[in-house]
């Protein structure tokens, strides 16, 4: 996983951190829990069924998905993103994969996200920065 603010450069993810209850200050053995969400991922084609992946890098345009299965670049997707965090909203995206690493997971852009619901996903991203 990347250090706490780490980009991936392909995405412009940030990997998401916080620490529930705590002043900001922690050992420096000690990682911060990660803003995590289980997401229902639905390929709009192909032989691939729905699956659930985990996502712990998020940004306003994407995020990563821990998985094992593999797609193709491009392919289209709903997302159903729901937080482990439960007083956080689910959130349903429509996305495609722009890159692949196998047996790690896939990088995915969000395409054509209504401005509520960007509104939603840039008021957590910014919560956790």
């Amino acid at each position: 996983m990347p250090a706490h603010g780490a980009r991936n450069q392909d995405l412009d993810l940030v990997t998401l951190e916080t620490v529930e209850g705590d002043s900001g200050t922690h050992s420096p053995k000690e990682d911060p829990p990660a803003l995590e969400a289980d997401v229902l991922v639905m390929p709009l084609a192909g032989d691939t069924g729905s699956f659930w992946a985990r996502a712990d890098e998020f940004s306003e345009q994407g995020l990563f998905l821990r998985t094992r299965k593999r797609l193709l670049e491009d392919a289209l997707l709903i997302l159903e993103v729901v937080f482990r965090n439960h007083t956080l909203p689910k959130l349903r995206f429509d996305a495609h994969v722009v890159h692949c690493i196998f047996g790690a997971g896939f990088g995915c852009r969000f395409v054509a996200v209504p401005r509520q619901l960007s509104q939603s996903l840039a008021q957590i991203v910014a919560g956790f920065r």
